[in-house]
């Protein structure tokens, strides 16, 4: 999902917040200055949130194995439709939680400027659709996506 943020012109600042969302961590901030010094390091990992979404996931393939062993067909249309929904719901919010905690990091230290890695082209190499691989890029994707524009924000 694409999102278009429009430029705003602000006073320059000695420090920015940079960003780094990655797939061990949900995201790791660092305060830099203008001459790459590192004021700050903070790294963001919601642990109980990532384990309960696996959680939901490894019971959406221990019942997908159950069901294709007596069936050996295709899943009907629906099929976990709860427990698709619940691993949704839980990654919008660890991205909620990952945003407000970038946000909140940012100001501590008041910097002006968040600068998020840019991830478009990137794209998970190995495994089906539906792995914790590809759910753990997804949520950095989303992280990425819901971090809300900085006029919304007065720093």
């Amino acid at each position: 999902m694409p999102v278009k943020v429009k430029p705003i012109t602000k006073e320059d600042s000695d420090y920015v917040c940079s960003v780094d969302l990655g797939i061990n961590n949900a995201a790791t901030c660092s305060i830099v200055g203008r001459d790459g010094t590192v004021k700050a390091r903070k790294f963001i990992n919601p642990a109980r949130d990532i384990d309960r979404r696996n959680k939901r996931k490894m019971m959406i393939t221990k019942k997908s194995k159950q069901t294709h062993k007596k069936t050996g067909q295709k899943f009907f249309k629906g099929f976990c439709r709860g427990l698709y929904r619940k691993s949704s719901n839980i990654n919008l919010e660890i991205s909620r939680k990952v945003s407000r905690e970038i946000i909140e990091f940012a100001k501590l230290h008041n910097v002006k400027v968040i600068v998020i890695e840019n991830l478009a082209g990137w794209k998970a190499k190995a495994g089906n659709r539906g792995t914790l691989m590809r759910q753990k890029f997804h949520l950095s994707k989303i992280v990425g996506s819901k971090t809300p524009p900085f006029k919304a924000h007065s720093f």
